[in-house]
């Protein structure tokens, strides 16, 4: 993974982040960022694959 698919993939991440904190409580996205062990900046590149992944079930389950 290049440092720009990096960068894209934690801002994707972060606006996920704020698009479900205002569609649900914010223990919502928390509860994601508590499970794969910190921010989208702070993780494995595997963890924050997973990580949008989570976030993105989230958003289409709405």
């Amino acid at each position: 993974m290049t440092i720009t698919e990096r960068k894209t993939m934690e801002n994707q991440a972060f606006m996920l982040i704020s698009h479900i904190n205002t569609r649900y409580e914010p223990e919502v996205s928390s509860s994601v960022i508590t499970l794969h062990g910190g921010t989208p900046t702070s993780v494995s590149s595997w963890e924050l694959e997973a990580m949008l992944d989570d976030l993105l079930t989230i958003e289409n389950d709405r």
